[in-house]
């Protein structure tokens, strides 16, 4: 169940997009969402008192124009200011809090990049959102290779297509480097297969896994793509950590990370 989302907002325009989607999630679950801004720790030179303005022109804004919308849906929203860099303080806030997404705007990404450390270091499924506009019944894509981390992003790609009221679509990508076996690749395991999360058979598409399950997230103006990884921070030398890592890079559409601890 979703129940409590984190977004990250930063004033960007890819932040802005990252809190339209995480509200279109809590509309349709009656999760929760906090928004979390970061301020970075103020050097000795700095005047306190400019800083104290700053945090609270912040809290201003994130209650007024940031929370506003989602608050007009009857969405629960609350907002924190924190004295870290964005990094931290999103780490801190799944550490404390156990939000079931973190939600962050798709800006640079790469090594070094917040976006690239967050998918190395937390435990709890993260979403990266650049482009987004709203629109109930796009297709939520999932990548499916019959292993045990595809399992746990399933699961969570169907509640997200259940709140986004759209159909689920399973990929698998059937050559190419990246390719890994797919166990009953095609069978689906919903009976409903035309409702809001229904399982379609997989779609199987003659591609690398990175560039199939972006192509064909594109081209069906998916909500999203979910992906899972079987080794925390993507670093193993496994099929789908692979996949994921470069579509942290190249993804179209709102990638969302969900790691399976083995």
């Amino acid at each position: 169940m979703i129940n409590n989302i984190v977004v990250g907002v930063d004033g960007s325009d890819a932040s802005r997009n990252a809190m339209a989607w995480a509200s279109d999630v809590c509309a349709g679950t009656g999760a929760r969402l906090a928004m979390v801004h970061a301020v970075q720790p103020p050097s000795a030179e700095v005047d306190p008192e400019r800083i104290a303005r700053l945090r609270a022109s912040a809290r201003d804004q994130l209650d007024g124009a940031w929370a506003g919308p989602a608050r007009a849906r009857g969405v629960q929203v609350e907002r924190r200011v924190v004295d870290a860099s964005p990094r931290q303080a999103l780490v801190a806030e799944a550490r404390d809090h156990h939000p079931d997404l973190v939600v962050v705007g798709r800006g640079g990404t790469g090594p070094g990049s917040v976006a690239s450390d967050l998918a190395h270091e937390l435990t709890v499924p993260l979403v990266l959102v650049g482009a987004y506009e709203s629109d109930t019944g796009r297709p939520v894509v999932v990548g499916d290779d019959g292993s045990d981390a595809v399992g746990a992003a399933e699961q969570l790609a169907a509640e997200l297509a259940d709140a986004l009221g759209s159909r689920l679509v399973p990929v698998h990508a059937s050559s190419g480097e990246d390719e890994v076996p797919a166990d009953g690749a095609g069978e689906g395991s919903r009976s409903d297969a035309d409702g809001p999360g229904a399982r379609r058979p997989s779609v199987i598409v003659d591609r690398p896994a990175a560039e199939g399950l972006d192509e064909v997230a594109d081209e069906t103006g998916a909500a999203c793509l979910v992906v899972g990884t079987r080794s925390h921070g993507l670093l193993a030398d496994l099929r789908l950590g692979r996949v994921a890592s470069r579509l942290i890079d190249d993804a179209r559409v709102p990638l969302v990370i969900v790691t399976h601890d083995r």
